[in-house]
């Protein structure tokens, strides 16, 4: 029922109460219709009138438990659920449903008991069979699981979530053929399941064919735009490295439908008027700014953060709000950074002749922070570690893998993480980030540098390989760094003028990818994070006059990310520094050991 007839209905039940406030059946359908309106709390007042006019209606009590579960109170749902039972005790829709609450409270035996109770008093309960299927299947008993949906669809044959879970145990069980049918059959019955299609594109994934895969990802996401499962299973399919090697060279995967950060990005403001072979052209871009991302992204076992030793003191300090953890650091805008020609080398490499004379205006804050592969290096200390004008300074923060997202495991824009759609908790940004390495273009010489390590590697105008020895596994990755930089150029030159704008702004991430090869001596990675500017996230530094936000604190939910604190060279009071340190990160709840020592790079 939609929701304009669902409001009549409303009316109708509250005309009746209004001529006769002791009608006990009209406050209940008064909740039912409440209820299908989302308006929870309303629904719960409404059968507590029912009941407190006939205490004896156990249906009211049975949809009462139902909204109180919906609404996370899951004892008080138990509690409903039971008094309905004591009034009428062959209520088997009561015992289904106290059986899903005893499943999510982690009650696996008792809810398999209650299922059981209720297919004693109707065997043909399909539902209960189904979900018994679900506790089954999560105490490790699969066969039984597969025998319950199976019973469900001799019930019921065009029960399209018997079909689905069937299919998750049959995936599970390595049976990926007949799990792809029982979903293909799920989907047969209802067409916009999207739990069957993101479980299907699990399914293909696991099978190899991953294109297919992200397919049934964009589909669940159109059918529901809140179906968190299939976004992340979307944003992890798309950072894989198995994803990238199914395709051939020349593929063009559907990376643009769907996407809350395309969309973002390209409004349809922007697009207005655009053509179907400019459009392409834009989506062609999207697709090789992933790729690109996807090459760029850094795995290493530990990294470098230069810093001093006042902001070293200040992410040890204790903060109420933090509940004892340390300050996180701050990701900041890139406009304090010290290159000057921050953002503008990306366009510079993809051709002064056809770059837009306008200045690119974009909606999103760009923030980050950087790190080095060099993790005890001379020139990063003098780089960074300049305190009253002297170098040589500063500290080295040596972080852990752990303390970044998997490469590819995050949306650009900053998302909210997946949750529990029962929880009525606000969710917490997502604070871990993937690692890329930047890349540096010397304009004069045309080369761009990948400089993993400390091995510099080069590519030409024409973005191809220079003859630099290399590894062959290495060797690849730049050719294909280069190729897809070279598509890169291919497709914006091909865009109409009047929308490379739009393009550029699209490019957002690759933009503050790309620096001037003046630097390529930092060996710099970072992490990068978009913001609209009316995220609450953001706030003013009104000393360096940026935006920021906060980042991950050195010990944060029990994990420990810092390995080791290298001083430079020419920092003084080092020994009373590790003391305190020390016992800071004791006080933080620091279980391991932090290595502290001096930079033993050679001064020259």
């Amino acid at each position: 029922m939609d929701e304009e007839k669902l409001k009549k209905e409303l009316e109708k039940w509250e005309r009746k109460i209004a001529l006769d406030p002791e009608n006990a059946m009209a406050y209940f359908q008064r909740g039912n219709v409440l209820d299908d309106l989302g308006r929870k709390e309303e629904a719960l007042e409404s059968y507590d009138k029912a009941l407190e006019i006939k205490p004896d209606n156990d249906a009211a009590y049975c949809n009462r438990g139902i909204v109180l579960n919906a609404l996370g109170r899951k004892e008080e749902a138990l509690e409903s659920y039971d008094r309905a039972l004591e009034i009428k005790p062959d209520n088997d829709a009561a015992y289904c449903n106290r059986g899903n609450v005893l499943n999510a409270l982690g009650r696996k035996e008792e809810a398999l008991e209650s299922y059981d109770k209720a297919l004693e008093i109707k065997p043909d309960n399909d539902a209960a069979y189904c979900n018994r299927g679900i506790v089954l299947n999560a105490l490790g008993r699969k066969e039984e699981a597969l025998e319950s949906y199976d019973r469900a669809l001799e019930i019921k044959p065009d029960n399209d979530a018997a079909y689905c879970n069937r299919g998750n145990v049959l995936n599970a069980l390595g049976r990926k053929e007949e799990a792809l049918e029982s979903y293909d059959k799920a989907l047969e019955i209802k067409p916009d399941n999207d739990a069957a299609w993101n479980n299907k594109g699990v399914s293909l994934s696991n099978s190899g064919r991953k294109e297919e895969a992200l397919e049934c990802y964009i589909k669940a996401i159109k059918i529901n735009a809140n179906n968190g499962k299939a976004k992340q299973n979307r944003r992890a399919l798309i950072g894989s490295d198995q994803f990238w090697d199914s395709l051939s060279e020349d593929s063009q995967p559907n990376l643009c439908e769907s996407d809350e950060d395309f969309d973002t990005l390209t409004s349809k403001e922007k697009l207005k008027g655009c053509s179907e072979k400019d459009l392409q052209y834009i989506r062609n871009l999207w697709v090789e700014q992933y790729r690109l991302l996807h090459l760029l992204s850094a795995d290493l076992e530990q990294v470098g953060h230069y810093t001093s030793s006042t902001v070293f003191e200040t992410l040890l300090q204790e903060q109420e709000e933090t509940k004892g953890k340390g300050n996180p650091l701050l990701l900041c805008s890139l406009a304090a950074a010290n290159d000057p020609t921050e953002g503008t080398v990306f366009q510079s490499l993809l051709g002064e002749d056809c770059m837009p004379s306008q200045k690119i205006r974009s909606n999103l804050a760009v923030l980050q922070t950087s790190f080095s592969s060099t993790i005890d290096s001379l020139n990063q200390f003098r780089l960074y570690g300049k305190h009253n004008g002297e170098e040589g300074t500063g500290l080295c923060l040596v972080f852990n893998r752990s303390f970044f997202a998997s490469p590819g495991e995050t949306s650009m824009i900053a998302v909210k993480k997946d949750h529990e759609p029962s929880s009525l908790e606000e969710v917490a940004t997502c604070r871990k980030l993937p690692l890329y390495w930047v890349l540096y273009y010397d304009r004069d010489s045309g080369h761009v540098y990948y400089t993993p390590a400390c091995t510099e590697y080069r590519l030409n105008k024409e973005l191809k390989m220079t003859k630099t020895p290399m590894k062959q596994a290495d060797r690849k990755k730049v050719q294909d760094i280069g190729k897809s930089l070279k598509r890169i150029r291919d497709n914006f030159k091909n865009i109409s003028k009047e929308y490379q704008q739009t393009a550029l702004e699209m490019l957002i991430y690759l933009r503050h990818l790309v620096k001037d090869a003046a630097f390529k001596d930092e060996k710099e990675l970072r992490i990068l994070s978009l913001h609209p500017y009316n995220d609450s996230s953001l706030r003013v530094l009104p000393k360096k006059n940026c935006l920021a936000v906060d980042y991950l604190p050195v010990i944060d939910d029990e994990e420990e990310y810092l390995e080791k604190v290298i001083a430079g060279p020419k920092l003084r009071d080092f020994a009373n520094l590790v003391d305190v340190a020390k016992f800071r990160l004791h006080r933080l709840g620091g279980k391991r050991e932090v290595e502290f020592c001096q930079s033993r790079a050679p001064l020259s």
